[in-house]
């Protein structure tokens, strides 16, 4: 990370020990690791939810314990970050407050604001916010203000907003610019890239339904691009990487229907991203942040969100906008 984020991370954290730190989902699980091995108040033991659970690398407690700690932390506070179970972030929130343990949300997006901290009709009580909310920049900032005044919230109720910078994103970015060129061309080479270009796509487990929904899913993007994406960069070899939530079965059997029609395109599900990154010519993706870092070193990026709609439009973020498409919908 820049030394100026970790600076106001410091600032941030620095107050409170000790600090725990709680996790469930990918992106907020990358943003902690950066954030705690620059950090060093970031001390206390971590609690697992959900994704994280089942893939941490570190020591950590399962998440149903945090409350049993709570009872002894005095002067320390509790780190979270996004996830998609938007009604447990309110739990583990509702559990702080009721001990008098201070909360600090980091958002490692630009989207999911009030959703986070504003209960669905059927869930009882009000609106549940940290002490501390941080965000990426300054058009966060304003983004968060936005979708907090549409769920009714005012200025007096919003907590104090701290600009942090992406710990995760600068991080990805200064470890993508060290890997040597020789690394990049053997993995071009391994993956039958070599004389041609090389597009990565980057899923989300974006899924159709629900009131969330922005008027796609991953399976539409890959409907519509199988016809189209020879045409928008010609003989790549093209890799698709599932989002780590993803259940890559799903997206090796549309990747069939693509090799069918004539596609140079593999499967990867595993492997470095940010070394897939440093090798590609292009990055493609939905609204992953992984493509917020794949500007950040110089990549060309497409982001497709085909028919989206009102609740699509607040999925995307300032960063990729400029290169995204929404044609129309692939009438499969």
């Amino acid at each position: 990370m820049t030394p100026e984020t970790r600076r106001r991370l410091l600032d941030l954290l620095v107050p409170f020990s000790p600090v725990l730190v709680y996790v469930a989902d990918p992106g907020a699980v990358m943003v902690m690791e950066t954030v705690a091995a620059a950090v060093p108040a970031v001390t206390g033991p971590w609690f697992a939810d959900g994704w994280a659970a089942a893939n941490l690398k570190r020591p950590f407690h399962p998440a149903d314990t945090l409350p049993a700690f709570l009872d002894g932390v005095r002067g320390g506070a509790v780190l979270l970050g996004s996830q998609v179970a938007f009604a447990r972030t309110r739990g583990i929130l509702r559990d702080c407050r009721a001990r008098g343990v201070p909360t600090i949300f980091l958002f490692d997006h630009w989207k999911n604001f009030a959703a986070h901290f504003v209960p669905t009709a059927d869930e009882p009580g009000g609106p549940v916010l940290p002490d501390i909310i941080g965000v990426p920049d300054a058009a966060a900032a304003e983004l968060l203000r936005a979708d907090f005044a549409r769920h009714g919230l005012t200025p007096d109720q919003t907590p104090p907003l701290a600009v942090t910078g992406h710990p995760a994103v600068e991080a990805a970015c200064a470890r993508i610019r060290a890997i040597p060129a020789a690394d990049t061309a053997a993995l071009r080479r391994s993956w039958g890239a070599e004389g041609k270009p090389l597009v990565l796509l980057l899923l989300d487990p974006v899924e159709r339904g629900g009131a969330n929904d922005p008027g796609y899913g991953w399976e539409d993007i890959m409907n519509w691009l199988e016809p189209r994406a020879g045409a928008l960069s010609p003989d790549a070899r093209i890799l698709v990487k599932p989002h780590p939530r993803q259940p890559p079965e799903r997206v090796a059997a549309a990747l069939d229907r693509w090799r069918r029609a004539g596609l140079d395109a593999a499967l990867v599900t595993g492997g470095d991203t940010e070394a897939l990154i440093a090798a590609a010519d292009a990055v493609w993706g939905i609204t992953t942040v992984a493509l917020v870092t794949a500007l950040g070193v110089g990549k060309r990026v497409c982001s497709f969100q085909i028919g989206r709609n009102a609740v699509g439009v607040l999925d995307s973020n300032p960063h990729i906008e400029p290169f995204t498409v929404t044609g129309a919908p692939s009438p499969r």
